[in-house]
């Protein structure tokens, strides 16, 4: 049996073909040009189905059957989409003014969104989070995915204060359901729809930190999980709520256990954007790669960068990302110790900073800890399709699931 995959990120569309061993048969990544607009999410529902045509020829290539069992899509939270596709993204900076103090990580964006966009908020029936607005195309079903049910005061309440002083329509809210719930059929309506995949079961993911925690199988208390991309998050899993205030703590998915995080907003957007600077000075294109070994190097004759302005800049950029790294891991053992939870023993990472082996070779002697890369190292897909097993009850629970589908490529 396979899974199809597919998480929304923040500038692409990213989707796998898994099977139930965990392999990923075939992947895919269709970048998105609408990203940071009010109407990011209209090219969502379109990159999805470039993403199943450009499998489905990977696979045809390889004489490899392209016939997936069922769907599973996770994506970037706290996004607010409206039914038109209007969008504010999670990382969009918002200003509300209010009085009352709330737990919630939606409502003062949703709040926000009613501000700026009031006729796509008065018109919408829904008001959804991104995977469940692309779910909701897909299967026509409006639903809000809640992790587990410790999440409901980061998400939303009808008694929270904050929404009768904002008088934010509850009513807008699809109502929650939890990651591997069965959606409905692929619509027959949906024009770009392969007829092949007409029915398809599709299965609600998660939000894609919870299916990247899930696809690198953090679960178990001790377990210390970085997903790098444009931004970073290094997570420990602990068996106590941690309070710090560089700390995160939201449930796991595992009822019992807790994720704390501390993030780091922007260490891969600030590398992309020292890359770009990089190709300007030298005139050319210049790998990922190439750059860090200049930036970890001692030798002066093996670089890249001939600007010694541009390299000195470089440096201090890994400089700074290094110190981040370390008071992230160092804060969440420190605290961990103190409440008497499990200290990390390894790092998992994933994203795209993952495929880089020389900067992970130099995470592990940062931190002090081995590293493990999973063997898809967008590891959200993973997390979708042992949600989608779950439902489809080939895996009793996440945990089993887990321990058969995570992978690793050092194993």
């Amino acid at each position: 049996m396979t899974v199809l995959s597919a998480d929304i990120g923040t500038s692409s569309l990213k989707a796998a073909l898994i099977n139930e061993d965990g392999l990923p048969l075939a992947q895919s990544r269709i970048p998105f040009y609408l990203y940071g607009t009010s109407h990011a999410s209209t090219e969502w529902l379109s990159a999805f189905f470039q993403a199943v045509e450009k499998m489905r020829s990977s696979c045809c290539a390889r004489s490899i059957p392209f016939t997936p069992d069922a769907v599973c899509i996770s994506g970037n939270g706290p996004t607010v989409v409206s039914d038109d596709g209007t969008t504010l993204l999670w990382k969009e900076a918002i200003s509300v003014e209010s009085s009352v103090q709330t737990p919630s990580l939606f409502l003062p964006r949703i709040a926000f969104f009613k501000e700026q966009h009031f006729l796509s908020y008065r018109i919408s029936k829904h008001l959804f989070s991104g995977p469940e607005f692309l779910l909701w195309q897909l299967t026509g079903r409006a639903v809000t995915i809640l992790p587990e049910e410790r999440f409901t005061p980061a998400y939303w309440t009808e008694a929270d204060a904050f929404c009768s002083e904002q008088k934010i329509d509850t009513s807008k809210f699809p109502p929650f359901v939890t990651p591997g719930t069965f959606l409905g059929g692929l619509h027959c309506s949906i024009k770009s729809c392969p007829q092949d995949l007409v029915d398809l079961p599709v299965f609600a993911g998660a939000p894609d930190f919870v299916a990247a925690l899930v696809g690198t199988n953090t679960l178990q208390e001790g377990c210390l999980c970085d997903r790098a991309g444009s931004s970073e998050g290094i997570n420990l899993c602990t068996n106590k709520a941690l309070s710090h205030p560089l700390i995160r703590t939201l449930p796991s998915v595992i009822p019992g256990l807790w994720n704390a995080s501390v993030l780091l907003p922007d260490t891969g957007s600030r590398f992309s954007a020292y890359r770009q600077l990089v190709e300007r000075t030298q005139g050319h294109t210049v790998s990922h790669a190439d750059i860090v070994h200049t930036l970890l190097s001692d030798d002066t004759k093996d670089t890249c960068i001939t600007d010694k302005a541009v390299l000195s800049q470089g440096k201090a950029l890994i400089q700074d990302i290094s110190n981040q790294i370390v008071q992230a891991v160092t804060t969440l053992t420190e605290e961990a110790q103190k409440a008497g939870s499990a200290l990390p023993h390894a790092l998992a990472v994933t994203g795209g900073q993952a495929s880089n082996a020389e900067w992970n070779a130099y995470k592990s002697k940062l931190t002090g800890l081995e590293l493990h890369v999973p063997l898809c190292t967008d590891a959200e897909l993973i997390g979708d399709a042992i949600f989608a097993f779950c439902g489809i009850k080939t895996f009793k629970n996440i945990r089993e699931a887990a321990q058969k589908l995570c992978k690793r490529k050092d194993a």
